[in-house]
């Protein structure tokens, strides 16, 4: 499976703070929260062409911010490749902290260095259901039924490859993926599927095409415990 890494074009300061994708209806406050900082996105970055594209985002929540609470790191890479376009990446990384600068960097999508991940904690899954149901996640946490948690009072680094059949929208597997990861995220109520995934503070996205697959979907997860960050 190949996993691409950030690019190594250099990063640009952003005017508007990051923010996390919504669900909710077009006009609403939540949407028109987004439109200008995507605006600003698609104006910066209007000079990249082409595809096969990765781009890191580093957001800068602010010093009093709570930052498992402050936004779930997929939910701030969506808005990205929504500005750029969601068919031309095949790599998303995003750190966050409580730093008062935000900054993205897009450019295409290079090999990740082995040694990055190297004395990570490891697990590969292969999906046969359909992603857009329960039963999607529940052969993901099926298979990392074993992992090791992370302690409860790290904060998390994790790295998701996926590897995928022609013609999938992967990006609709991000949240589902780190919805099932509940094993290594820790879940702090009753329902299943919601869990600790604001702990994630480093988080990288790759994909790959493989066209045995159909409408299977492999993954393989990489985890590690990090400090909160400052």
């Amino acid at each position: 499976m190949h996993i691409f890494g950030a690019p190594a074009s250099p990063a640009i300061q952003l005017v508007h703070r990051p923010q996390v994708l919504s669900w909710d209806a077009a006009g609403s406050w939540p949407q028109e929260r987004l439109r200008p900082y995507g605006d600003e996105i698609a104006a910066t970055f209007a000079g990249v062409d082409g595809d096969g594209l990765s781009f890191r985002l580093s957001c800068g929540l602010g010093p009093t911010t709570n930052l498992e609470a402050a936004g779930d790191l997929d939910n701030l890479l969506v808005p990205v490749v929504d500005a750029l376009g969601r068919s031309r990446f095949i790599a998303a990384w995003g750190a966050k902290d409580a730093g008062t600068a935000s900054t993205l960097a897009v450019g295409p999508a290079l090999d990740l260095d082995p040694a990055h991940l190297a004395g990570w904690d490891h697990a590969a899954v292969r999906t046969t259901a359909s992603a857009g149901g329960e039963a999607w996640k529940q052969q993901i946490a099926e298979q990392l039924a074993g992992c090791a948690p992370v302690p409860s009072t790290e904060a998390v680094a994790m790295v998701i490859a996926f590897d995928v059949g022609p013609g999938r929208a992967w990006h609709n597997l991000w949240k589902p993926a780190i919805d099932a990861a509940g094993q290594i995220l820790g879940v702090p109520g009753p329902r299943r599927w919601h869990p600790r995934d604001g702990r994630i503070v480093e988080l990288g996205l790759s994909v790959a095409a493989n066209p045995s697959l159909g409408w299977s979907v492999g993954l393989r997860y990489w985890w590690q415990a990090r400090a909160w960050p400052e």
